[in-house]
């Protein structure tokens, strides 16, 4: 009888090993798939991060890009309107310039009406110096302003 208890007590306590043993591999397989479900939620999250990451600098490049397009723009209708007054100023001191030749001229013709026939037609007029560098630099802001608003024009075709 003695045995038979010792023989019971053996099997219950063996048991009894086993049941905790069962219990302790359920529970590591339950931490363990805990941790990676964990582990799967950080990553995903780092993912979701990462792209939203992404989506702003993609954003804040874009919002730079047009940014430069606009600055762009903006430069070039401004050179547009500069040079487009620079050809009106050019225009209009050239035709100042016309008008005082024509005026010049009429003054000669009428100061050649109003002289007597007999008299010998009068020298040219030698022009000052000054006058011949006021028109020498007239001159040269034309062609300037022109060579200026050539290379505009080939800087805007290209």
């Amino acid at each position: 009888l003695e045995e038979i208890k010792l023989t019971n007590a053996k099997i219950r306590e063996k048991e009894e090993y086993e049941r905790i043993k069962e219990e302790l591999r359920i529970k590591r397989e339950e931490e363990e798939r805990i941790r990676k479900e964990r582990e799967r939620e950080r990553l995903e999250k780092k993912k979701r991060e990462e792209q939203m990451r992404l989506q702003q600098q993609k954003l804040k490049e874009e919002q730079e890009r047009l940014k430069e397009k606009e600055r762009l723009e903006r430069e070039r209708i401004e050179k547009e309107r500069i040079q487009q007054q620079a050809q009106q100023q050019a225009q209009q001191q050239q035709a100042q310039q016309q008008q005082q030749a024509q005026q010049q001229q009429a003054q000669k013709q009428q100061q050649a009406q109003q002289q007597p026939q007999a008299a010998p037609p009068k020298p040219k007029v030698q022009k000052s110096e000054q006058q011949l560098n006021e028109e020498n630099e007239m001159k040269l802001f034309i062609k300037k302003k022109i060579v200026q608003i050539t290379n505009n024009k080939e800087k805007i075709n290209s």
